[in-house]
Formats: C-alpha cells, sequence, structure tokens
C-alpha cells in the first residue's frame, strides 16, 4: 500500500517538544497526512497542529478531532483561517465533533442534544469559513454550553 494513503496521528500525550522532529520525520517518509487529537487537559490542539504545520512543508495536517463543547465555531474558524492564509495549498483541516462525554460532563458542558450541538456547531462554522457573516446564534445544542 502507498504510505501517502496513510496517515499519522499524534496524540496530545505526545510532549510539544517531540511534535517537529515527528512530524518532520513522518513527511519525509511519504506519509499522506498528519493529524493531532485534542483532548482536554493534555497539549492544546491548536498549537499541536501549528507545530506540526511549522515543521512540515507540503503534507496536509489536521485537527481533530476538536470539540464543538470546548472551542466555539467562531473562534475555530478565525484560528482555522489564519493558519490556512500562513499554510495554503489547503493544508490546513479539521474534523469536529462532540469530544469525549467524560471530559465534557466534568467540565459541566455535556449537552442535552449531542447531535444537535454537532451539526449546528458544524453548519456555523462552515458558513463563517466560506467567509459569511455569522447572523444566527446557536441552539439547543452547542449554544447550551452548560454551567450554573
Amino acid at each position: 500500500m502507498d504510505r501517502s494513503a496513510i496517515g499519522v496521528v499524534f496524540g496530545s500525550l505526545t510532549p510539544p517538544e517531540e511534535l517537529t522532529e515527528g512530524a518532520a520525520l513522518a513527511e519525509r517518509l511519504g506519509f499522506g497526512h498528519l493529524w493531532f487529537s485534542e483532548d482536554c487537559f493534555f497539549t492544546g490542539g491548536l498549537s499541536g497542529l501549528t507545530q506540526l504545520l511549522a515543521a512540515t512543508r507540503v503534507v496536509p495536517v489536521g485537527l481533530g478531532l476538536t470539540s464543538v463543547m470546548t472551542r466555539h465555531p467562531a473562534i475555530l474558524a478565525m484560528e482555522l483561517a489564519g493558519l490556512a492564509r500562513m499554510y495554503p495549498g489547503g493544508r490546513v483541516r479539521a474534523a469536529v465533533g462532540l469530544g469525549n462525554t467524560h471530559w465534557l460532563e466534568q467540565m459541566g458542558l455535556l449537552p442535552d442534544r449531542p447531535l444537535t450541538a454537532v451539526v449546528e456547531t458544524f453548519d456555523v462554522l462552515r458558513e463563517l469559513l466560506d467567509g459569511k457573516a455569522l447572523v444566527r446564534g446557536l441552539g439547543q445544542g452547542a449554544g447550551d454550553r452548560g454551567g450554573t
């Protein structure tokens, strides 16, 4: 099998100081894409994504999965758009989803309607990344970010 069809995921437990060397090696070995997983209470996803991008030249690099409950889509869109300008050519990727329910419960962020939260956030994120202005809020899903 061609290695360009296979990607490498760097987990958030990977020490930050080891990410750049690992990413450069994966690109030299011909892997087709790199990903950095975001897990609460460990290395942040956007810092990991940025390190992987900075250490490579052409390979696409993704953030995944980032929780729709811990990152507001307006902030995520702003960060992704900035990185896409720094690293053009479609290199910046992202995957969004609900995230680890245990950690969301721990933070008081588990929504009543998880699928609704993911769909609403995805729609808003897509609109913002397409350059549209946000003219609506988030509903019962991601808009209800928990707390007391």
